[in-house]
This record gives structure tokens, C-alpha cells and sequence, in this order.
């Protein structure tokens, strides 16, 4: 058998258990091979005729083969189990079919029973039909379109604010009944729900957008919606309407009904809708006219306010007025047949009738009216004349007449009237038929129907045939296209070059489908990864930047559809370039200085791709546009921490702490956002331009707080004096001393502390801890130099009030302060002045001052990475390479104090080896004597 493996067990005589087998084989006797096929694992078990004639007489029951196939265990009839390996068969003999396979009958009750295979069956099925329900379940729930924000947190406490007061025993005896136990197929029950007009109700989200945001505030929000079912029976009809087209055109005005409802909390909401009449009568449904693939539909629900835009959340209202109405969300709409139907799919309900068949009904109805308005006026008249007569003589025969007759009577006249209208129609059937209108709109039809035809053919065969085409671009093209733009001869070959590297870069972009074409008027780049082409490019002109961009952008259009076509690609290239180039001399010699190289037109091109492929959704820049929109205070702080929350960390946090106290901190810092949001370029701009508008509203904040601040000027002081003296500021402190009222301070250093301690006390505000801090430090200011709480707040005060020029080396920093070893005093001036990260090594002459101190061991022992400031300037030092973890060196007082107790050991050292020396003289003089 080809493609089928031979295996063959292997019998071990020194194994305990083969020798049992090998003592039942010894009593049999056979000759040849027998061979057994596993079709599922497509190989063969070749058995000696020994164990063949075991399996046909019983003493070997059942033989059973790995899932590896490796190993083969054989069961005796003593229910003994013998494993046995397994090897390739390579013997030449002839091979016989085994006999003592099982067959398919015994199969099934061959190893578990018939009891257990039919258990097995069961919870087999059982589980076959939950997967199929499983499977229809995902299929119902991927048909369904989810509503805006259903599953959030508003949405659940809406519906548990809705279903709260659901009597689901009276909803059922309060069911109306629709469907019935027949043996016919069941028809489709249409509940009647007739609209007067779609079109009051239509484009209800646009018009209130042209209202603005006044309109958006009296929408409702999604836990707003239950108030406003209870409430719905107490509204007033409204509408509110706008004015669309200009004075040329005409004005008209679009108007949107509903009514207005007035919550308990006060608040007025406008609700879209319309009166419906239904089989109870007429009644107000809330919604929106929407237009689907089935046409215009009314779709009711509640229009909500969500993320500054109108949202309608479908559903209807259930209950009675009186009764607690809950809103329930659907997907239900109301047809324009007046028919509520719950289908959401063309499959699940009718076709609507073809516009072809109206028209022509349309058509029929005005041919009659035209050509028998003078035949029914003679009928009338002779219908008249007829029914007069008719009476006339009724009323004579009448009383000769029984009631069998006129019975008679009133049959024979109404067939007759029947007749005589079927036969009205078949004439002007007939005068329709002869205009011959009905063949030629079929004929029109029918030759539009085959051209649509022949041109979608031609189309694919077109595609087709232009996918196949493979064309490279040459310098002789490139050559061509940039003659079209200059004649000077240097120029033309410049250019060429770059739209030579242009198109091939183009083609070799391997993810084409990444590019997005948004990113073309995004005038920024990341702040990670920047290389010098990237910021090259970056500072070039937009409408440089803007052409290239674009033209990457039609070239990957091209290489999308068709990868292997340059000389098209070239084409749309030269479709963008050539007229802009060709009229702006600027925007050339730009592009020319850009791309000179080789290689800066290869990292130019990376640039421009690597902008296209930028997601702009969640930038810095995008979030600082966002600040400057009509956001709430809660979505300003929210912005503020999604830009600097990695790269000013503490500034980030203190600007949260005072906008939390004082709000009005916010408007400023929108303020200055404004008049410089339109010079920021890259997300590093946007960085900072933030942080300097923080600073700025922080120091604007402290000058208005401050001249509040009168009636708790004395305490105000009192804190003032006792930073003063924390951070080494002599004069200032006596300046403040003296000073009985605010316009006795003149000094800038001592008013700007008061304004700073205000600061410092708001951010303090909603921490007890440094609360405490501050009563400590009025009490003892000495020891607010190693307060860990007052050190946070003199950083976090000092991150928001920068100022001062930038700090350059060691000398910038007081001499006085590094004596004094101030370590308070010099970390606020580092903040202010330079941004480091700690830790900081500052030295001058032959003094030093690690910042923060639990730094110091680290820092001078070269194990952790430090910023030295020194009279040379500012470097980053990484750590050394140690070769000992022995070596300990402490910092400068403690190298003092140690060698100062070295020289007291040694002192001490020499003088007891004297006294030793002298007691062992001794003893040598007492020995001789």
C-alpha cells in the first residue's frame, strides 16, 4: 500500500512482562506475517503469525497503538497490560490480512459499553446544539447596531432608573395579543401608527447645530431621559426653526416641531417629535424622521445631548400616563405606509414599491381624468335622469310591487352598473394602449439595462487589462517632466533626480494602506525620533511641505492599484508639481537646497512618509487645540495632563492642585494658549508653549490673590517670614518684619514671597499632611531645610513660577548658599532657572552640594547618573564602572570628619605601643636582676 508506514512490535526476553507474552507465543505455531491498517493514521501493524494465532484463540484481547506511534500495548485475557516499542518493518516476506480485527458492528460497544456510548451520545448532541445556538446568538448580536454610548455607565443607570418600577405580571395581562394558535401560516400583523408629515421632523440634528450651543444645553442627557418620560405628560408643542439660503437665492426657513419639558431640577429641555395617530387615538411620540434604505422613516426616540453633539437614542415608551411610563430602547421606526415595524434588514421585511410603477399609475390616472371629463358629465346628467324616472316610477308601482320583486329589481340595476363601468374601462384601456407609451418606456428600460451591462463588462476587462501593465520609470521621463517647469539645463537635471528618488521611494513603500491623507495639512511631526531630516523638513514652508506630501500620496494611490506601474505614478506626480513649481521660483529653490543630495533626498522622502503615516488623533498639538475650544474646567485639567503628564511630571500635578482651589487659574491659562497656539509646529512646541502659559496664569493668579489677601495679611506675613528664613533670604525677612501694611512693601524679592506663600498655601489646601507641614515650619523654620513636606511645596511653587535667566554653570548660583549648605535654597533656584534632572552635583572652587541629599553617597561614588553643574557649565555624567563593592567614598564633611578620627587612632596607637614597650623593658630588667 503506497503512502502507508509499516511498523512491527519488538519483543525484549530479559523484560518481566514480554517473557509472559513470550511464553504464550512459544505454545502457538505459524508462518508468515499479518498486517492490520490504521486508515486514520495511514500506517500498517505487521504481527508475527505467533501472535496472530494468540489474537484468533482469545489469549490477546485487544491491542492498542500510541498516539505518537511509538509504543503498542497488548492486553492479555488476564486483563494484563504489556507495553512494547514499536519499530519499521523491513522484512521481503509475503504479508497476510489479519483476521482478528474487530468489526464495525462490535466497534461502538467495544471499548466504553453500550451504556456509555449512549451517554456519550446524549451530551454530545447537547453540546452540538449549543454551539449552534452560540453561533446563531453571535450572528443576531453582529446584526445588531448598537446605539451611541449603550453599555456605558450612563446607559445602565438609565435603564435601571427606567425598568425600576416594571410590573412584569400586569405587562402580561395588559399584552395585546397578536399572535394565534393556527394551523395556517401566520401573517404579519401591522400595528397601525399613521405620521402626518416626515418631513416636520427631519434634519433635527443640523438645525439644532445651527441654533448652537444654547439649543445643545436645553438637550436632554442620557440619565436625564426617565425624568423626562414621567414629566412627558405635562409638555407644551413647540418649535424652533432657522433661517437657511442667502439673499439672492431667497431665504426659507427650516422648522423642526416637538415640546418643551420643565424637570424638577428646573432645567427646560426641548424633546423632537410629532403627533401619530394610532388605534387608541392621536398621541405624541418623540424621534427624528431618519432616511434609510427603505426611504423615509420616522424613528422614535429621545434626541440627547452627547459630546457636544445631538445623539438620538431609539426606543419607545411603554406603560400608561398615570402608571410610571419607562423608556424602552429599540431599533423600531414607523414607515411611511404608517406601519411600525421592528425589521432592520431587507430581508426581514418587504421590498418598497418600484418608482417606475407609481409614475406610471400617476401617468394613468391623469390620462383619464383628461380625456372623460366631458363623457362624465354627460353620464352624470344621464344617471340623473335615469334615478329620477327609476323614483318616479317606484313610487307609482310600489304599492303593486311585494318585496321577492324589488329584491330582483336591485340586482338586475346593479349588474347592470357594473357592466356598463367595465365596459367605460376597457374603452379607455384601449385608447391608452394605442399611444404605444407603455412599449416605448419598456424599450428604454431594456436598452438602458443592456448598455449598463456592456459598460460594467468593459470596465472589468479595462481593469483588467491596466493592472497588467509593468513600466519602469527612466531619466529620460524624469527629464521630460521637469522641462516643463524650467528650461534651465542644471535645474532640469536637479530635478529630475528627485522625482526619480520620489517615484522609486513611492514604489518600494511596503505599507501602502497605512498612509493616511488627513496628515497632508498636519503641519508637525512627533516629538520621539526625530533625525535632522525630519526637523529639516519640519522648517521648511507649509506649502512645500504640503506639495510634497501630496504627491506621495497620488503616487501610493497609483502603486495601490497598480504596483508595478512607475510611468503612471510619474504622471501623477508631475499632475501636482508642475503647476505649483512652475509659478512659484521660491517654492523651487527651496525644494532644490532641501533635496541637494543624494542623501537628503532618501531621508527627506523617509520624512514625509513617516508624517503620512502618523496617527494625528491622540497628539499633544491636538489636545492643545482642544484647550482652547468651549471645554469645561473638568475636560481643560483632563488635556493639560494627556500633554505634559510624562514630561513635566511635578508641574503637571501643582497646576492640577490650584485649579481644583481656584478655577479661575483655567481662564488665564486659556488665554495665553490662544495667542500661541498658531506658531506651534511639533509636539515639543506644544509642550512648551503649555508650561509657559502655566507659569504665566500662575504669576497673573498671585497678583490678583493678593490684593485679597488685606484682612489675613498678619498671618500671611508670618508664614512669608518663616520661608524667608528657611531658604536664607536675610533681607527680605527683615523687610517683612518691619513692614505693619501691604503698601509699605515695595521690595519686589519680599512681595513676590508673600505672593508665593499664597501659592504655596493653596496648594496645601487639600493635604492635611501639608497643612501640618506649614504649622511646622512657623514654629521652627530652621528645620523646614530638611522637611521632606515643605521641600514638595517649595518644588511644586518653584516648577510654576520659573523665572529668571537660564542658569549656565556654578557661578550663577549664590556662593553663600553653598557654605551655608542650603540645600532648600539651592534646589528652588535650580527649578526656577534650568530644567535638570535629579540628581544634581553643584560645584565651585572646593565646595560642593548634592541635590536631593539622599542622593550624595550615590552620586560621589559614581554609581547612579548625576547632572554636574560646575563653573564650566552643565554635563550629564553616567556611572562608572566599579570594580569592588567595597569601596565606599563619603561626601566632602565626612571625608574631613574620618581623616580627623584617623589621626586621633594613630595618636592614640603610638602612645599604647609605648606604654607596651616600656612594661616589656621592665620585665627584661626584673629577668637579668
Amino acid at each position: 500500500m503506497e503512502d502507508y508506514t509499516y511498523m512491527t512490535p519488538v519483543l525484549d526476553s530479559d523484560n518481566e512482562s514480554h517473557k509472559l507474552l513470550l511464553t504464550i507465543l512459544d505454545s502457538k505455531k505459524g508462518k508468515g506475517n499479518f498486517v492490520y491498517t490504521v486508515d486514520d493514521k495511514k500506517y500498517n501493524i505487521v504481527l508475527q503469525a505467533e501472535l496472530e494465532k494468540a489474537i484468533l484463540d482469545g489469549d490477546v484481547i485487544d491491542v492498542l497503538v500510541s498516539q505518537r506511534n511509538d509504543k503498542m500495548i497488548v492486553k492479555l485475557k488476564s486483563m494484563k497490560k504489556i507495553p512494547m516499542e514499536i519499530e519499521y518493518y523491513d522484512g521481503e516476506g509475503k504479508l497476510y490480512c489479519g483476521e482478528g480485527a474487530t468489526c464495525p458492528e462490535d466497534e461502538k460497544f467495544h471499548h466504553h459499553g453500550k451504556y456509555t456510548m449512549s451517554l456519550a451520545k446524549i451530551f454530545e448532541d447537547k453540546e452540538l446544539q449549543e454551539e449552534k445556538w452560540e453561533e446563531e446568538l453571535r450572528r443576531i448580536m453582529r446584526r445588531r447596531k448598537r446605539q451611541a454610548k449603550e453599555g456605558s455607565k450612563e446607559w445602565k443607570e438609565m435603564m435601571k432608573e427606567s425598568i425600576k418600577n416594571l410590573d412584569w405580571n400586569k405587562f402580561e395581562e395588559e399584552a395585546k395579543k397578536i399572535i394565534d394558535e393556527i394551523d395556517e401560516p401566520a401573517l404579519e400583523q401591522n400595528i397601525d401608527m399613521e405620521i402626518d408629515d416626515l418631513e416636520s421632523t427631519k434634519n433635527v440634528n443640523e438645525t439644532i447645530l445651527r441654533k448652537g450651543s444654547e439649543m445643545l444645553d436645553q438637550l436632554p442627557t442620557m440619565k436625564e431621559i426617565p425624568e423626562i418620560i414621567r414629566n412627558l405628560g405635562s409638555a407644551t408643542f413647540d418649535e424652533i426653526e432657522v433661517e437657511e439660503g442667502d439673499e439672492e437665492n431667497g431665504i426659507t426657513k427650516r422648522r423642526v416641531s416637538g415640546v418643551r419639558v420643565t424637570l424638577p431640577s428646573g432645567k427646560e429641555c426641548f424633546i423632537s417629535g410629532q403627533m401619530v395617530h394610532t388605534e387608541d387615538g392621536d398621541v405624541f411620540v418623540p424621534g427624528q424622521t431618519v432616511e434609510n434604505e427603505f426611504g423615509l422613516e420616522y424613528a422614535p426616540g429621545i434626541t440627547i445631548n452627547v459630546d457636544n453633539k445631538p445623539t438620538l437614542i431609539s426606543g419607545l415608551i411603554m406603560g400608561e400616563e398615570e402608571h410610571d411610563p419607562m423608556f424602552l430602547p429599540t431599533q423600531s421606526t414607523i414607515t411611511s405606509d404608517g406601519q411600525l415595524t421592528f425589521a432592520t434588514t431587507v430581508e426581514e421585511r418587504p421590498k418598497p414599491q418600484p418608482e417606475r410603477q407609481k409614475l406610471k399609475k400617476k401617468q394613468q390616472e391623469e390620462t383619464i381624468i383628461e380625456e372623460t371629463a366631458e363623457m362624465m358629465e354627460e353620464d352624470e346628467a344621464d344617471v340623473d335622469s335615469i334615478s329620477l324616472s327609476e323614483e318616479k316610477s317606484l313610487d307609482v308601482s310600489s304599492i303593486e310591487l311585494n318585496n321577492s320583486e324589488i329584491e330582483e329589481l336591485d340586482i338586475e340595476a346593479y349588474r347592470l352598473k357594473q357592466e356598463q363601468q367595465r365596459l367605460e374601462i376597457e374603452k379607455l384601456k384601449s385608447i391608452l394602449m394605442d399611444d404605444g407609451l407603455d412599449d416605448i418606456l419598456a424599450s428604454i428600460e431594456d436598452k438602458r439595462e443592456q448598455l449598463r451591462k456592456k459598460l460594467e463588462e468593459l470596465r472589468k476587462l479595462s481593469v483588467a487589462a491596466e493592472n497588467s501593465l509593468v513600466s519602469y520609470v527612466s531619466e529620460s521621463d524624469t527629464i521630460e517632466l521637469a522641462s516643463k517647469i524650467t528650461s534651465d539645463k542644471e535645474t532640469i537635471n536637479r530635478l529630475s533626480d528627485i522625482f526619480m528618488t520620489i517615484t522609486r521611494r513611492a514604489a518600494t513603500f511596503r505599507d501602502k494602506n497605512s498612509i493616511n491623507a488627513d496628515n497632508i495639512n498636519q503641519a508637525y511631526i512627533s516629538v520621539s525620533n526625530l533625525s535632522e531630516a525630519d526637523v529639516k523638513f519640519n522648517s521648511s514652508r507649509n506649502k512645500l511641505k504640503v506639495m510634497l506630501k501630496t504627491a506621495a500620496v497620488a503616487a501610493n494611490d497609483v502603486f495601490k492599484t497598480r504596483p508595478k506601474d512607475q510611468i503612471l505614478a510619474l504622471n501623477a506626480i508631475g499632475d501636482i508639481v508642475v503647476e505649483v513649481l512652475r509659478n512659484d521660483d521660491q517654492t523651487l529653490a527651496q525644494l532644490l537646497d532641501l533635496m541637494n543630495t543624494p542623501i537628503e533626498r532618501a531621508e527627506i522622502c523617509n520624512a514625509v512618509y513617516k508624517q503620512l503615516t502618523q496617527n494625528i488623533t491622540d497628539t499633544k498639538i491636538t489636545f492643545l487645540n482642544d484647550i482652547i475650544t468651549n471645554l469645561s474646567a473638568y475636560d481643560v485639567i483632563d488635556r493639560v495632563e494627556k500633554v505634559l503628564k510624562k514630561q513635566s511630571e511635578i508641574k503637571c500635578e501643582a497646576f492640577v492642585k490650584i485649579a481644583k482651589v481656584d478655577p479661575e487659574i483655567i481662564n488665564y491659562l486659556v488665554k495665553n494658549v490662544k495667542k500661541g497656539v498658531i506658531k506651534v509646529k511639533t509636539e515639543e512646541d506644544a509642550i512648551e508653549l503649555l508650561e509657559e502659559s502655566i507659569e504665566e496664569a500662575t504669576r497673573t493668579l498671585m497678583k490678583e490673590n493678593l490684593s485679597h489677601m488685606v484682612d489675613e495679611l498678619e498671618e500671611l506675613q508670618e508664614e512669608a517670614i518663616s520661608f524667608a528664613r528657611a531658604l536664607g533670604m536675610g533681607k527680605v525677612e527683615e523687610i517683612l518684619s518691619e513692614a505693619t501694611d501691604l503698601d509699605q512693601i515695595t521690595d519686589s524679592r519680599a512681595v513676590e514671597l508673600l505672593e508665593r506663600t499664597n501659592l504655596i498655601r493653596q496648594l496645601a489646601e487639600r493635604d492635611f499632611s501639608l497643612k501640618s507641614a506649614l504649622e511646622r515650619i512657623k514654629k521652627n523654620p530652621e528645620r523646614g531645610r530638611s522637611d521632606p513636606r515643605i521641600r514638595q511645596l517649595i518644588r511644586e511653587s518653584a516648577v510654576l513660577i520659573s523665572r529668571g535667566p537660564q542658569l549656565r554653570s556654578s557661578r550663577d548660583v549664590p556662593l553663600q548658599m553653598l557654605k551655608n549648605q542650603n540645600l532648600l535654597a539651592i534646589e528652588d533656584l535650580l527649578i526656577q532657572r534650568i530644567k535638570v534632572e535629579f540628581p544634581v552635583l553643584v560645584s565651585r572652587d572646593t565646595l560642593q552640594a548634592v541635590i536631593p541629599k539622599e542622593a550624595a553617597r550615590g552620586v560621589l561614588s559614581g554609581r547612579v547618573p548625576y547632572v554636574l553643574i560646575n563653573e564650566n557649565g552643565v554635563t550629564s555624567i553616567n556611572p562608572t564602572r566599579r570594580f569592588s563593592a567595597d569601596v565606599r567614598i563619603d561626601d566632602f564633611s565626612a571625608r574631613e570628619r574620618s581623616s580627623e578620627r584617623d589621626d586621633d587612632r594613630k595618636y592614640l596607637q603610638a602612645k599604647s605601643n609605648v606604654r607596651k614597650l616600656k612594661k616589656l623593658l621592665n620585665n627584661n630588667s626584673r629577668q637579668v636582676a
